[in-house]
């Protein structure tokens, strides 16, 4: 499988762990203290930090979706490219959510 960096391959890297019985989970099932790890799991666990565009994260989300995979979703609160609290945004967190994904901060120390 020749690396791309499209959606199509990220479909196909995916669908490969699936085809391989791994079962997805968020870093938030992981880090709850009612996760119990079964050692004859092999987890995935797929993280997105939106650094600077918010475009292509549907995407990823209906790929992820449609394959049975829930993602960890990180998002910056001063981002260059996208403002999340514009009401583009907060509808894109919401479809995010609502597909039974998870969503979070990443942030960023700032010297004041």
């Amino acid at each position: 499988m020749e690396c791309s960096f499209k959606l199509g391959h990220y479909q196909e890297v995916l669908s490969e762990f699936i085809s391989k019985d791994f079962v997805s989970i968020t870093l938030q099932d992981f880090f709850s203290p009612d996760f119990v790890m079964n050692k004859a799991h092999k987890y995935l666990i797929v993280r997105h930090d939106i650094d600077h565009d918010m475009s292509l994260l549907e995407n990823m989300v209906d790929i992820e979706t449609n394959l049975g995979i829930r993602s960890s979703n990180f998002f910056r609160l001063r981002a260059k490219n996208y403002n999340l609290l514009s009401r583009g945004s907060i509808d894109i967190v919401k479809r995010v959510l609502d597909m039974k994904h998870s969503v979070g901060f990443h942030y960023e120390n700032i010297d004041l």
